[in-house]
């Protein structure tokens, strides 16, 4: 019958309108680019200037599109300040929790920016991100969730500081993210991103792990990681002549003849095959397109490198120059942090340390005319670093000021075998010493810094006797963006809970300190007519008394060298000579000073040191630095080998003090070494 065929058609529709249905609960969830994800799930929120749903730019695409090609194991980005690495961990994570789960880790180089990615970034995305707002539930009364801690459908998320490798420990880990890894301090267990690493074996070829930072120096670890990947560099097409090429800063040419405040807006990218001139709006077309070009073959490990600042549309020409005007400025005075983060974060380079030592006989001969143990009139306050070795204590007192001016105030050699408590009462005797400022007041020793690298229970145990604050325990390294880690506890209970009054040991970085020293050496200083007609010296200059040629000897007594170790180079600095005690408490004595702020001091702070030093100086008191030694009331500040000179000093309030100034032998070089024996009325 008709209406019987008919009512057999209808179910038969339905029939298959099921059988589909059931068919498509079965099929493969699709599984798209990262790059094509993001733009159909990925919202950006306030924590950007432009919020709502995102278009990747074209220099995004391919390393988005790595981490969802099934190859690649390891992504390594090496890349220039807001252009790619955020918002890429980012995307990675949601699109990890939404459409293929795992225990994930992120780690931050401290559990504060953890917290703050926590609070600013993956929060927000919860908030607005449909995927992860139904599979993350926010912190409930009954929720396992934390700020540090998420968990949702098929894995969890751990964000930690890499300070405390035990934060790598107990756990598998199938994503790992690691952001800005040239910033985690060294642990006693060994390199965090190396322990982590361990944790994703369990997944093996699933396993996804991701390095993210800028470049600081060649040896830091995104640089020694990328040179372990493929080295992918962004190649664009020149407008005129279609030669493939990655945007250079050499290439950015101004008019110099303009005046200098009217250069940067007559920048212009030249292209290094044919010349022709591109405007931002060409170069901006170009970087829409580009190709990223493997320099090395690949084997499971995409690196990503090279992406600078002329690739972005969000700046022009004129603005990177400058920016760079500005650093460079810095740099003649002598201060070059300015034009190394410029280096660092706009190109996208590794900073190339000054590895030369300054040649000491240059050095000794513009020694200066100034007594020791007087404070200079410039001079806002007074740090110290210390070296132990078996038989001597070596302390440099150094004079700062406003600019990072320094003076060499006073050199004590401390004889004694460091192992007994005789020469550590002398050791507290030193860091009590208060000097005379030309004003007519006295400073003391604000920060005092001392190496543990020998005797170390002997420094520990010293430092714990002062009380916290003044006296700083450090130990050297190589590497990392901060001249003073982050302090690590040594003092702790059997369960791991810190001692009252504990030491804490500071990290400090060695070789950013010498090669900033060595660069400060390097300046000239103004002539004498230039210094009478009202010029200064440069910022960072460094004044030196009538020390020996020994302890220049020892001052430039290192150079930085490149050497090649499985595979990639590595900057060291290596001895020139046994002693270099003159170099290492002098690197102590600016460490001290970082400590007590002088790199983080804005015009507030200034002032008002200079304020306290105006209102305690006395007006009639001339500035005696300028005056030769016979003129100056104070001791010589070289003595001959075999002649011991006792120094007179001015009568103290409360106090009686018994100064010598003991000879050396001639092997020692011969500078003073002086005792002090204080003894409290």
């Amino acid at each position: 019958m008709p209406g019987t065929g008919q009512a057999n058609g209808v179910q038969e529709s339905r029939l298959n309108e099921l059988f589909a249905s059931w068919a498509e609960l079965w099929r493969p969830p699709e599984r798209l680019p990262l790059s094509e994800w993001v733009e159909r799930n990925f919202v950006l929120s306030e924590y950007s200037a432009q919020t709502g749903r995102i278009r990747l730019r074209g220099y995004q695409r391919e390393p988005f599109d790595a981490f969802t090609d099934p190859r690649v194991s390891e992504i390594v980005l090496k890349v220039g300040t807001q252009l790619l690495k955020t918002l890429f961990m980012q995307a990675a994570l949601a699109y990890a929790i939404i459409e293929d789960p795992g225990p994930a880790l992120m780690s931050q180089p401290k559990e504060d920016d953890a917290r703050q990615f926590s609070q600013e970034r993956l929060s927000t995305m919860i908030r607005d991100i449909d995927g992860l707002r139904v599979r993350v539930i926010e912190t409930k009364s009954r929720s396992v969730n934390s700020t540090l801690f998420k968990q949702f459908p098929g894995g969890t998320l751990s964000i930690v500081g890499a300070g405390a490798p035990g934060n790598a420990a107990r756990r598998s880990i199938r994503y790992y993210f690691a952001d800005e890894i040239n910033k985690y301090q060294p642990t006693p267990e060994g390199n965090f991103t190396t322990l982590a690493d361990e944790r994703t074996s369990t997944y093996r070829h699933r396993a996804k792990r991701v390095y993210a930072c800028s470049p600081t120096t060649a040896d830091g670890e995104i640089s020694i990681r990328f040179e372990n990947s493929d080295q992918r560099l962004p190649f664009v097409a020149c407008p005129s002549c279609d030669q493939w090429q990655t945007l250079k800063w050499a290439q950015v040419r101004v008019n110099l003849d303009l005046p200098a405040e009217d250069q940067a807006d007559s920048a212009l990218y030249i292209c290094e095959s044919c010349e022709a001139a591109w405007t931002d709006l060409e170069r901006w077309s170009a970087a829409e397109n580009v190709r990223w070009i493997a320099q090395r073959p690949f084997r499971g490990v995409a690196g990503f490198g090279g992406l600078n600042h002329l690739y972005s549309p969000d700046k022009t020409m004129a603005q990177m120059f400058r920016t760079f005007q500005a650093a460079s400025r810095s740099a003649k005075q002598g201060d070059l942090e300015a034009l190394r983060v410029f280096v660092n974060t706009n190109l996208a380079e590794d900073w190339h340390e000054r590895g030369e030592a300054p040649e000491w006989k240059r050095l000794y001969d513009q020694r200066e005319e100034y007594p020791l143990c007087r404070v200079p009139s410039r001079a806002l306050f007074l740090t110290a670093g210390a070296d132990v070795q078996k038989d001597r204590i070596e302390i440099q007192v150094v004079g700062w000021s406003r600019t990072k001016e320094s003076w060499l105030v006073d050199y004590v050699i401390l004889e004694g075998d460091t192992s007994r408590p005789e020469v550590w009462e002398k050791c507290s005797t030193a860091l009590n010493q208060v000097y005379s400022h030309v004003g007519g007041f006295e400073l003391p020793i604000i920060r005092f810094a001392i190496d543990s690298g020998y005797a170390t229970q002997e420094v520990y145990a010293w430092a714990r006797e002062q009380g916290p604050g003044r006296v700083a325990v450090v130990k050297g390294h190589d590497g990392g963006a901060a001249i003073v880690g982050t302090p690590s506890a040594v003092d702790v209970s059997y369960r791991g809970k810190k001692i009252s009054r504990g030491i804490r040991v500071w990290p400090v970085n060695s070789s950013a300190l010498k090669a900033e020293l060595y660069g400060r050496l390097q300046l000239d200083s103004p002539t004498q007519e230039a210094l009478a007609k009202g010029e200064k010296y440069p910022a960072g200059y460094c004044h030196f008394p009538q020390m020996s040629e020994e302890f220049f000897r020892q001052l430039t007594a290192e150079h930085l060298i490149t050497r090649k170790t499985k595979g990639y180079r590595k900057t060291e600095w290596h001895k020139t000579r046994d002693r270099n005690e003159a170099l290492d408490t002098r690197i102590y004595a600016r460490a001290a000073a970082s400590m007590f702020g002088m790199d983080r001091f804005g015009d507030l702070q200034w002032n008002s040191l200079e304020e306290q030093v105006a209102d305690r100086s006395q007006p009639a008191i001339e500035d005696q630095m300028l005056l030769p030694l016979k003129q100056a009331d104070e001791a010589p500040a070289v003595v001959s080998p075999s002649t011991p000179v006792a120094a007179a000093e001015p009568a103290r309030s409360g106090t009686s003090l018994d100064r010598r100034a003991l000879s050396v032998s001639p092997q020692r070089g011969g500078w003073i070494r002086r005792d002090r024996e204080e003894r409290w009325l």
